[in-house]
């Protein structure tokens, strides 16, 4: 893997650590962030994920899931921001 996606994996890290425990949910400027990296980033991704010869099948998944679980996190936290 490149350092370059480094700093994807970081922020999935983070939020996985701390939207769970946010009773009140993030802070809308962190929702919007996120939303913004995820759009700028995970195109990108996952095209270095497919192309990737040194990737197998299951580590591919892997990571494909894993961009597809941050953007679930991030619907789930626009819903939220919306019904209030």
């Amino acid at each position: 893997m490149t350092h370059r996606f480094r700093p994807f994996l970081l922020c999935v890290l983070l939020l996985c650590v701390l939207l769970p425990g946010c009773a009140a949910g993030p802070d809308p400027t962190f929702t919007q962030a996120a939303r913004d990296y995820q759009s700028a980033v995970a195109p990108e991704y996952l095209r270095y994920v497919e192309a990737d010869p040194a990737l197998d099948a299951a580590a591919k998944a892997r990571r494909q899931a894993t961009v597809a679980r941050f953007e679930e996190a991030i619907v789930v936290r626009e819903a939220r921001a919306v019904q209030r």
